[in-house]
């Protein structure tokens, strides 16, 4: 139970930032051209 609720809050971490990453390069590049 510990290993499992382990490994969902890692996963749910890693999904937290890879968002916030790819909502950094997507107003990133519409910012760009201006």
């Amino acid at each position: 139970m510990m290993s499992l609720s382990l490994i969902l809050y890692t996963i749910f971490i890693a999904t937290i930032l890879y968002i916030l990453l790819n909502l950094r390069t997507l107003l990133n590049r519409h910012s760009h051209p201006l």
